[in-house]
C-alpha cells in the first residue's frame, strides 16, 4: 500500500511539473512573437529589412505578422514560394509569389509591398526600381 501512494505522488508530482514546464514553455513563445512583431514594426517604421541569421525563428509566427501587417496597410506581401498561398492563402488580401526578376517587371502595388524571407535581393531591386515601396520585412542569409 505504501508504494502505491509514493507511485501516485509521483505521478501528481510529475504532472505538475509538465504543466508547469508547459506553461512556461508558453509563455517563452509569446514572448519571442510579441518581440517578432515588433521587430516587424520597426522594419516598416524604418523603411527597411530584417535580416535573420539563423533557424531558432522558425515556426514561430513571423509569417502570420506579416500577413496580418500586409492585410492591415493594404500592402503587398511578396513571396517565392507558391505553397505559401496554400499555407496562408485565405488570410492574404494582397500576395505575389515572385520567383525572377522577369515575373515582376512591371509590376505596381499601390500601397507598397512586405517582403516574407527567401525573396531574392535582385527581385526587391526591381520592384523599387518599377516605382514600388518597400515597406519592409524579414531577410534570411
Amino acid at each position: 500500500m505504501k508504494i502505491t501512494v509514493e507511485l501516485d505522488r509521483f505521478t501528481l508530482d510529475r504532472d505538475v511539473l509538465y504543466q508547469e514546464f508547459e506553461q512556461a514553455l508558453a509563455e517563452a513563445v509569446k514572448e519571442k512573437v510579441e518581440k517578432l512583431k515588433r521587430l516587424l514594426e520597426l522594419s516598416i517604421e524604418m523603411g527597411t529589412l530584417i535580416t535573420l541569421t539563423d533557424d531558432q525563428l522558425r515556426g514561430l509566427g513571423k509569417s502570420t505578422a506579416i500577413i496580418e501587417m500586409a492585410n492591415k496597410l493594404d500592402a503587398a506581401v511578396v513571396v517565392t514560394n507558391s505553397s505559401y498561398l496554400a499555407l496562408h492563402g485565405r488570410k492574404i488580401n494582397n500576395l505575389a509569389v515572385l520567383s525572377s526578376v522577369e515575373g515582376c517587371r512591371g509590376l505596381r502595388f499601390k500601397n507598397g509591398f512586405i517582403v516574407d524571407e527567401g525573396v531574392d535581393d535582385e527581385i526587391i531591386k526591381q520592384l523599387i526600381r518599377d516605382g514600388n515601396k518597400l515597406l519592409g520585412g524579414f531577410k534570411r542569409l
